[in-house]
């Protein structure tokens, strides 16, 4: 870690640069009243650093598995429970 502390320090513009290839979004700090603090948001993009990491191992394809889209029983599979639970939450209100 601190390697990549000094790398990143000696050097802001590459330093910027990891950061847009890791991050998704923007660093957010949150006021925390409870704990009397900040809640600290990294929304690091994991496929995004899979891919670099993947690019630099020798040898490794780089490439990474995508879902099949649903087929037309997984659909309506989903829309009844779906229903269930709408239905569900009806009977207890």
């Amino acid at each position: 870690m601190g390697e990549w502390q000094i790398a990143l320090t000696n050097s802001p513009s590459e330093a910027h640069g990891v950061l847009d290839t890791v991050l998704a979004d923007r660093i957010r700090f949150a006021p925390d009243p409870e704990h009397r603090g900040y809640t600290l948001t990294l929304p690091v993009a994991f496929d995004r650093v899979l891919s670099c990491v993947l690019a630099n191992s020798a040898g490794l394809p780089v490439m990474l598995a995508s879902l099949t889209p649903p087929s037309w029983n997984q659909v309506a599979g989903f829309l009844e429970s779906m229903r269930q639970l709408r239905d569900s939450a009806r009977v207890a209100a």
